[in-house]
């Protein structure tokens, strides 16, 4: 018994001395894993905050931000258009009015005219189809003549 309680002190010795460079070990640890945790966190906050679509009269324009430092930039006038879909998905998107949008167009290039987590998806697609609506009216040679709305 006495053999056993002097080689278990000789132990906890020894766990008391290395704990300064194992509390080291385990600080640099949850430190990294903080700065890595804090470094995601700010790399989809920046792809989120700077997505952004600009809507004019004639075109619209849509950034897409794809790391810190790479970002896609594509526009399409509005005789391109074909179809603007938006989605709100579950309770809390629906009762926030929040959502993604869909911007449909003659290009091959699809994934351009997508955003996600938009507010107030509807209200921006009606601006849209009204800004595409004034362009017809106010120039009805800018649209294909089977996409006119007043033929019959």
């Amino acid at each position: 018994g006495i053999f056993f309680f002097v080689d278990n002190s000789v132990y906890v010795d020894r766990i008391i001395q290395s704990f300064p460079q194992r509390s080291a070990i385990i600080l640099f640890c949850i430190s990294l894993w903080g700065l890595v945790t804090w470094l995601m966190l700010f790399l989809i906050w920046t792809d989120y905050y700077l997505d952004l679509w600009t809507i004019t009269n004639r075109r619209i324009i849509a950034i897409d931000q794809r790391g810190l430092f790479r970002r896609a930039v594509a526009s399409f006038r509005y005789e391109r258009l074909q179809d603007i879909n938006i989605e709100i998905n579950g309770f809390i998107a629906t009762m926030l009015d929040f959502g993604e949008l869909r911007a449909q167009t003659a290009s091959a290039y699809r994934d351009a005219f997508e955003i996600k987590g938009i507010p107030h998806p509807r209200d921006i697609k009606a601006l849209i189809l009204r800004a595409a609506d004034d362009l017809i009216i106010a120039d009805p040679t800018s649209i294909p003549a089977e996409r006119h709305l007043s033929q019959p």
